[in-house]
């Protein structure tokens, strides 16, 4: 059944369930907006437009340049237009928050709101992940959704049972309210918006008093929402009414005077104008595209299968062991590469990732193996206590390159394993690759896309004359032992001009940042320079000379 809702007059008509706490939350809170001059806003979730009018357009400044509105629903959209019918100010767009962005929409937005919308997203890792990018430098949001509430419950109780099941077989596609069960909702948006990059964010949990006053306002709103009353016969709607009047009135949700005490919790999320400017420089991890990253993988391969053999040889599994691999990526080289190491009896292998997109693909990958998990993770990061001594082996496979801070990164793999873990790293030194991509960044009409290019692409040991002594040091300076560092080479080559460009569009790039004509040009100017440095591309594979240098550490705590 579609998400959609049924009858936008009932949703009208019955609002006082949407209305009701609006009229303190938003006098509450809007000390937090930040407003600038020509303001740019956009409003997810817009529905009728009667929440956009009375409660967001209010609060916008005088001189505000734009507020575009956006539904997934055409029929909601032609109800709004005609609430701002004359403002040239004002307008509308059908949006699925979903969905993956054009380039066009992003950066655009000084301020983004929703206003009980964010509750009927099932992806939220994706949606808060599109506001992100839909936010200028220095924007900010300010969403308020439901947390929990009886009347959900009710619904719940009522689709979930046998004779209504059968109109609705997963009621968490249809009424998806991602927090309800969960214990500690604040703590949960609150990691998730930093893994994603905000900054300044602040989630707090309100007590939702409301209540139906009457059964002719609960069965408004009922018919308002989604329901599965289009696919029943006459009597059988008549009864699925009677049903939810009577659950309804056994979890108190109608009471006459249209307040029930702790009746459920409303989220509120604000992240305020201190968020991180989005430059390139901020991408280095978290910009990968998967899709080019699985088809044009045939020089990480390359590269990983210089030392994968090591693996086996060096890495004295324990019994039972839990192991972590660092950097997953999409999982295909997990699968590949990782998984057919593996002791039988080994107890749990957790991958993650800086991406979370990344961690999805994964988890889609491994959705079927119970004693794989899949976790967001930033290596860089300050580790809790309980996360320390966790893990018997570490693994990282073409991680480590994408690193800056590479002490906090290797105490942190020393932190967590075990006494006696181990861990076995691969990652690349230098390419050919990427000093073309260091020189087309640096030609003066594309470092304003990539002003700090070694923030973007670290490659730490890239200029280092001795990594490997470098990197021993390092490691044991940490406390690691029986460390074991190696370097080769590589002769790797792009067989052709496409495959080139399909992994320069697989990694962190500005294309994004480009207009059409600028991408057409950058990416022809790194195919040029590629073929002028002779040993970037060539349809063999595989040139007679050096074109990079792979490393390989091994450690034990």
């Amino acid at each position: 059944m579609s998400r959609i809702w049924t009858e936008v007059g009932l949703l009208n008509k019955f609002n006082r369930i949407r209305e009701s706490h609006l009229v303190t939350l938003f006098p509450k809170y809007e000390a937090l907006l930040k407003w600038r001059s020509n303001e740019s806003v956009l409003d997810i979730g817009c529905g009728s437009g009667d929440l956009s009018k009375k409660f967001i357009y209010p609060l916008l400044p005088n001189d505000y340049k734009q507020l575009v509105c956006v539904d997934k629903s055409t029929e909601m959209l032609q109800s709004a237009r005609k609430l701002f019918e004359g403002n040239p100010r004002v307008s509308f767009e059908e949006m699925d928050i979903t969905e993956d962005l054009a380039a066009e929409k992003k950066n655009k937005f000084d301020h983004i709101f929703s206003i009980w919308c964010l509750m009927w997203v099932a992806n939220q890792t994706k949606a808060f992940r599109n506001i992100y990018d839909l936010l200028a430098p220095g924007g900010g949001t300010f969403h308020i959704f439901v947390q929990n509430h009886i009347f959900i419950e009710t619904i719940y109780q009522l689709v979930e049972r046998p004779k209504w099941r059968k109109f609705i077989p997963n009621p968490k596609e249809v009424y998806a309210y991602p927090y309800k069960s969960d214990p500690d909702p604040v703590a949960t948006i609150t990691k998730m918006l930093k893994n994603i990059g905000y900054v300044n964010v602040e989630v707090n949990l309100e007590t939702n008093h409301f209540a139906f006053e009457s059964e002719n306002e609960l069965l408004g709103f009922c018919q308002a929402i989604p329901n599965p009353l289009a696919l029943m016969k006459e009597e059988e709607k008549e009864e699925y009414l009677k049903d939810a009047i009577a659950t309804s009135y056994a979890n108190k949700v109608i009471q006459p005077s249209g307040e029930f005490k702790n009746a459920g919790k409303i989220l509120i999320v604000y992240v305020s104008s201190g968020i991180l400017p989005r430059q390139l420089s901020k991408m280095e991890i978290s910009d990968f595209n998967t899709d080019f990253l699985n088809e044009f993988k045939g020089i990480r391969d390359y590269y990983t299968e210089l030392f994968i053999g090591k693996l086996s040889e060096l890495m004295k599994w324990r019994p039972n062991g839990s192991i972590l691999e660092v950097g997953c990526g999409t999982g295909d080289a997990t699968l590949k590469y990782i998984c057919p190491e593996l002791p039988q009896d080994f107890s749990k292998l957790v991958c993650t990732d800086i991406s979370e997109e990344m961690v999805e693909e994964t988890e889609k990958l491994f959705a079927k193996e119970p004693k794989i998990s899949c976790n967001v993770l930033d290596i860089t990061r300050d580790l809790e206590a309980s996360e320390r001594n966790q893990f018997d082996h570490i693994i990282s496979l073409e991680c480590l390159m994408w690193v800056t801070n590479q002490q906090k990164a290797f105490q942190n793999l020393y932190d967590f394993l075990k006494p006696g873990g181990s861990c076995f790293l691969i990652f690349v030194r230098r390419t050919t690759f990427c000093e073309v991509i260091f020189e087309l960044s640096a030609r003066p009409k594309w470092r304003k896309f990539v002003p700090k290019v070694k923030e973007m692409y670290p490659y730490p040991y890239r200029h280092d004359p001795n990594p490997v002594k470098t990197i021993t040091e390092l490691m044991e300076s940490i406390g690691f032992v029986n460390v074991k560092v190696e370097m080769r080479e590589s002769k790797f080559l792009f067989r052709s001009k496409e495959e080139f460009l399909g992994f320069v569009k697989a990694l962190p790039n500005p294309l994004d940042q480009m207009t059409l004509e600028e991408q057409d040009e950058y990416l022809k100017e790194a195919a040029d320079l590629a073929f002028s440095y002779e040993n970037v591309i060539d349809q063999s594979g595989f040139g007679g000379g050096v074109t990079g240098t792979q490393l390989m550490a091994y450690g034990e705590k």
